[in-house]
């Protein structure tokens, strides 16, 4: 990998060796079509194209019902699966579904606010084998469309007087996993529980992390006063939730499938504001690791399809 600046000047990054064999791969793999990696869609029927197979002899059942379309974190319906392509079929012949390895789904751009989302396929066979397919961000602008980002909100007077309360109640990873887990309330200055660490930060706020791999599907539940909104933002109130996450500001739920580059430590604010005040906030400290494999305890994959690191 060599990056350069604007005067010419270049510096080799690293250099790495990688093992690929797709031969001895479990599980499904294709990609998404459209939209394309940073395209520029709109519409309130856009077209969202993509193919799967999975390796012999099993199968991906016809009617896409173990196919999911994940916009921003979030499950949008079964894409309509099961059509042909010449390409694909002559490049992948003998497979159940070469002949019918096509899917699409209609997505109502104007839902959403104009910016930057992301977008996954997840797709399962008939043996339980599933993988994350064609994951990439792409950019909605429609006309006179808005361009609020997720939880942006215009700032508000902090709320001393305790009034107002916000906390983290439960979480669930993972596209399969719709089993939520439960914080319990507050009980003491350090907890841990379910690889879920909560304490009281240096300035007093209440503080909950967590760690996840890259590529990982992350759902935090929300729990505030009565009749308040829930707002959030990221390291600082200037700075948004992440591109490709949802707020749901009436139910409290956030939904957030990191893709791909973003690794590190990730820090998002999340509160609740009854329109003149906004309860001090939770801090939550989202810990993104490089997906890794050990390759003594289980079968090479195709790297460039699940985008891990070897270690």
């Amino acid at each position: 990998a060599v990056a350069y600046d604007g005067n010419g000047h270049r510096v080799v990054l690293g250099t790495k060796s990688i093992t690929c064999d797709n031969a001895n791969s479990t599980k499904p793999f294709g990609t998404i079509d459209t939209p394309a990696q940073g395209g520029v869609v709109s519409g309130a029927a856009y077209v969202n194209f993509g193919w799967a197979l999975t390796p012999q002899p099993k199968y991906i059942p016809e009617d896409g019902s173990t196919m999911w379309v994940w916009v921003d974190g979030l499950p949008l319906g079964h894409p309509d699966y099961g059509h042909y392509r010449s390409d694909i079929a002559t490049l992948f012949p003998g497979y159940a579904n070469s002949d019918g390895a096509v899917g699409f789904y209609y997505i109502d751009t104007t839902e959403y606010a104009n910016g930057v989302h992301s977008i996954v396929w997840s797709v399962e066979d008939n043996l339980g084998e599933m993988a994350g397919i064609g994951s990439r961000y792409f950019e909605i602008q429609n006309l006179g469309g808005s361009v609020t980002a997720p939880g942006t909100f215009r700032t508000y007077p902090t709320d001393w007087s305790g009034s107002l309360q916000v906390g983290v109640s439960g979480w669930l990873k993972g596209m399969r996993s719709r089993l939520l887990q439960k914080l319990e309330p507050w009980r003491g200055a350090l907890e841990t529980a379910s690889a879920v660490e909560r304490r009281i930060g240096v300035d007093g706020t209440e503080e909950v992390s967590l760690e996840i791999e890259e590529v990982e599907r992350v759902e935090l539940h929300l729990e505030g006063t009565p009749g308040c909104r829930f707002i959030g933002w990221g390291a600082e109130e200037t700075k948004p939730l992440p591109p490709g996450s949802t707020l749901d500001q009436e139910g409290g739920t956030f939904a957030w499938m990191p893709l791909p580059g973003f690794l590190g430590e990730h820090v998002l604010h999340f509160a609740v504001t009854d329109g003149v005040f906004r309860s001090r906030p939770v801090r939550v400290v989202v810990r993104i690791k490089p997906r890794t494999y050990n390759l003594a305890e289980r079968p090479l994959r195709d790297p460039q399809r699940e985008g891990f690191r070897i270690r």
